[in-house]
């Protein structure tokens, strides 16, 4: 289930962000934001009742301009904060209708766009640490051994973590290939994982896992069978950072901020109120 998911949302997320291959993240982090707004007042001007929630949220600006009417009245000022969470509860509650709809498939699709935004490619002369994880029933062995596509070299032998039960190898990209992969072996099972290498802005998967929910969260390959020797493999590929001046700022903080502005911006034109 989880495959067919990550599937229809790949197949979604690919066709958004495929015409910004190789162009700024910013530019394509800008343009994701605001479909992610347009979407959002979509919903709630088709799944909300918009007179009503207007009104409700009239009613909790009214109650709490009261605070400063009242500010020096402490009795007072103890009322006033009861009649605004009572006010806070009126909106959610034709507010949580649409907030739903919009939550899962926003949850959906940011697991899909972390491979875009919250990493990136290996780039060529550079490497990176793989993990691969075993079942605490499976035998750890120094032997468990690590094959790598030509475009991949793997620079050290495979290092035993017991007490995490997981293997550590230690890879060097060599050249451009966005079909690189690795391939681990034990016990005669082999599993294989795919790498990214390039300086463009491509989508990568840090990790191959098992499990229904764990699959969700890294989708960008077919999850790992729940029968397999292996429990994850993971590439700790760098993180893509977004700067402003001096300051870096995580790209879901940059995405919700981008989405509001044009939110805010559109709500207007499209008669839409949250």
């Amino acid at each position: 289930m989880a495959n067919i998911i990550n599937k229809i949302m790949y197949a979604l997320s690919y066709a958004l962000m495929a015409p910004f291959r190789g162009m700024s993240p910013w530019l394509a982090l800008v343009w994701i934001s605001a479909l992610v707004g347009f979407f959002a007042l979509l919903i709630f001007k088709y799944f909300s009742s918009q007179e009503r929630l207007t009104a409700a949220k009239q009613v909790v600006f009214a109650r709490v301009l009261e605070f400063r009417l009242f500010r020096h009245d402490v009795w007072s000022v103890f009322g006033i904060f009861g009649r605004v969470l009572l006010s806070t509860g009126g909106y959610l509650r034709f507010a949580i209708k649409p907030f739903f709809l919009l939550f899962v498939p926003l949850v959906l699709l940011l697991f899909q766009l972390a491979g875009w935004f919250e990493w990136r490619p290996l780039r060529p002369g550079e490497s990176a640490l793989v993990h691969a994880r075993m079942g605490e029933e499976q035998p750890l062995a120094d032997k468990n051994r690590l094959v790598a596509s030509p475009s991949l070299l793997v620079e050290t032998p495979g290092v035993a973590v017991r007490s995490e039960h997981m293997m550590v190898w230690r890879v060097k990209a060599l050249a451009p290939d966005a079909a690189a992969w690795l391939e681990t072996e034990a016990d005669g099972e082999s599993v294989r994982k795919a790498i990214v290498i390039s300086e463009d802005l491509v989508q990568v998967s840090p990790a191959r896992v098992s499990g229904f929910w764990a699959a969700l969260e890294n989708p960008g390959e077919v999850a790992l069978p729940s029968d397999a020797a292996w429990e994850s493999i993971r590439v700790a590929y760098p993180r893509r950072h977004f700067r402003i001046g001096h300051w870096d700022i995580h790209w879901i903080v940059a995405l919700f901020l981008i989405s509001m502005v044009f939110g805010l911006v559109l709500k207007k034109p499209m008669r839409v109120d949250f």
